[in-house]
């Protein structure tokens, strides 16, 4: 009886903690977003418990188990951050290593989600949790950039408070125009898209209030990639409406690019960033040659004397082949 307590006690809080990471993934953006004392952060918090919650059920819990192809991804993950640390220090990029090495370590919470998310139910708490965080981020930007716009919200006291964290970055650039990203919307994306597949009235009226807040980003990123990901969903269902529809976007996107592109909103039109990106672009294709194709330059190594790149593909490729 008091095993059965216990066991009904560890599930309940094994339960718990997997809400809180959930949320916390959601809607705590890089991360960052909740700092403790010190140097850490609520995310750090939350996986140390959950480590040392994994640690617990293997040490003292007989019918704890690793499935081995978790095993086997661990393994793997942990022998390509190890190649690329030694190709790093190989190449003398110091202590800039670390700063590769650090956001990757998150990946060891698979085996907490392997023990956490194995029924059907539990991938609905999932989605339902991915979904609802995305309609409050875009409730609470919504709500955030109305005010600003009708002056109840200062703009600059905005600006200098979210610019206290680099989880936020302004798009906008006055009261008339103050869009900003934050790097937890890109759930919304995700939410949008769930939300459109739910086949009701309320889902399609939450995915319009979501991808209303996306567009009011000003990030074409997040805009361009939802209405892919929308016009795919749409091909897998009916391929003659997805044809028209994307046929239709085309045509018309192509006419405004060619006729004039003062139809193209100022705050979509971002030629030193395009520059950037294709400048980044160039140097690391220019910089590949047969070896380190495969095995890269190393975490640290410097790309064009920058440590991070926009396009985080190109990145990749520079640093780990």
């Amino acid at each position: 009886m008091l095993t059965k307590s216990i066991t009904e006690l560890a599930d309940l809080f094994q339960r718990f903690l997997l809400i809180l990471i959930l949320l916390e993934l959601f809607l705590g953006g890089g991360g960052r977003l909740v700092t403790l004392p010190g140097d850490g952060t609520l995310g750090m918090l939350l996986f140390g418990v959950c480590m040392g919650y994994v640690a617990v059920r293997l040490l003292f819990d007989r019918n704890s188990s690793v499935n081995w192809h978790i095993i086997w991804w661990l393994l793997i993950f942990f022998a390509v951050i190890f190649f690329s640390v030694l190709i790093g220090t190989i190449q003398g990029n110091g202590e800039r290593i670390s700063d590769d090495v650090k956001p990757l370590l998150y990946f060891p919470m698979i085996v907490f989600f392997s023990w956490t998310i194995i029924e059907a139910e539990d991938v609905d708490l999932v989605s339902v949790l991915l979904m609802w965080s995305g309609v409050l981020m875009a409730l609470i930007y919504l709500s955030t950039i109305f005010a600003t716009f009708i002056g109840a919200i200062d703009f600059q006291s905005l600006y200098e408070y979210l610019s206290q964290t680099e989880e936020f970055a302004f798009r906008g650039k006055d009261q008339e125009s103050p869009g900003f990203i934050y790097k937890g919307f890109m759930f919304m994306c995700v939410s949008a898209i769930f939300w459109g597949c739910q086949g009701t009235y309320k889902g399609k009226l939450l995915s319009l209030v979501v991808f209303g807040a996306i567009v009011l980003t000003f990030t074409r990123g997040f805009v361009v990639s939802l209405v892919a990901v929308a016009l795919l969903g749409l091909f897998l269902r009916s391929k003659r409406k997805a044809i028209w529809i994307a046929s239709s976007i085309w045509v018309v996107g192509g006419g405004v690019l060619f006729f004039s592109s003062e139809f193209i909103p100022e705050y979509f039109q971002r030629p030193d960033s395009d520059i950037n990106r294709i400048n980044n672009s160039e140097y690391v294709i220019s910089s590949i040659d047969a070896t380190n194709l495969f095995i890269g330059h190393g975490f640290g190594a410097l790309m064009d004397g920058r440590v991070k790149l926009e396009i985080a593909y190109i990145e990749m490729l520079y640093k780990q082949g």
